[in-house]
């Protein structure tokens, strides 16, 4: 009789990538978090298409209406739409995010 077990007997490990999944999909704060995050990218990415109106069209009859059917957010005191410039906005602030942890991570 032998004391040396075979690879057979060992239950196969799992991978890092699968030991993190697991614990990210355990914390449902974290899963929130990543589903905000990706729902941001999502807008920035395709505000393009969202967005109804051109980021700087201005109507100035409109100054500062508020919310509508047509302005879902209303409108500054120049006539742009709101939810528009949200939309680019957060491409903008996404932007800026990246660059900064990038020159962090950089820098060390």
């Amino acid at each position: 009789m032998s004391n040396i077990a075979t690879l057979d007997e060992f239950q196969q490990g799992r991978s890092l990538w699968q030991d993190a999944f697991s614990r990210l999909m355990q914390n449902h704060l974290a899963v929130f978090g990543l589903c905000v995050v990706i729902f941001f990218i999502l807008i920035a990415i395709f505000a393009d298409v969202i967005a109804p109106y051109s980021y700087e069209e201005q109507n100035l009859a409109l100054g500062a209406s508020p919310p509508s059917a047509d302005h879902w957010l209303g409108t500054d005191t120049l006539g742009r739409d709101l939810f528009t410039r949200i939309l680019y906005g957060s491409r903008i602030s996404l932007m800026v995010g990246i660059l900064a942890t990038t020159v962090a991570l950089t820098i060390g």
